[in-house]
């Protein structure tokens, strides 16, 4: 976990390509498989979901507040690119503790 929490942004990011991967290789071959609208929307649902969650660790993270999920409102491309240009204000506050004592 430590590695993740060093590279937020990479965390982001890596989870948009596994998103797209599984995309690619698992809405084929549902639709091959003649899989229910439900399926699909449970599919949709479960990749949101987990989108939500992982945002709102890479708020916490960066010691930003919850209130920034209000932009995925705007439209969730938006938001990840928000999310990507926050600083990160637990570690800026890190480093300058460490100034301060050395």
């Amino acid at each position: 976990m430590n590695w993740f929490q060093r590279h937020v942004n990479l965390s982001l990011g890596l989870y948009f390509f596994a998103g797209i991967i599984v995309t690619t290789i698992l809405v084929p071959n549902l639709a091959h498989a003649h899989a229910s609208f439900e399926v699909f929307l449970l599919y949709l649902l479960v990749l949101l979901g987990l989108l939500f969650l992982l945002d709102a660790w890479v708020l916490r993270q960066k010691g930003r507040s919850l209130y920034f999920l209000f932009f995925l409102l705007l439209g969730i491309g938006v938001a990840q690119i928000i999310y990507l240009c926050l600083s990160n204000n637990k570690q800026e506050a890190i480093d300058k503790a460490l100034e301060q004592t050395a």
